[in-house]
């Protein structure tokens, strides 16, 4: 994975963690909960892949 990957990858998590607290403070629940969802799922794809990187060497 590229650094540019890595970034780009990083950014959309915080953008929607941020997402998720405006949500949450705006009342938005089930769109709170649509972005909490998309953030654990970002999660464990991320894990995985260093993971499998680590499992590489």
């Amino acid at each position: 994975m590229s650094v540019f990957d890595r970034v780009l990858r990083g950014f959309a998590a915080v953008a929607l963690v941020v997402a998720g607290v405006f949500a949450a403070l705006a009342g938005d629940w089930p769109g709170s909960v649509f972005y909490a969802v998309l953030l654990t799922w970002g999660v464990v794809m991320t894990v995985r892949q260093l993971r499998r990187r680590d499992l590489e060497r």
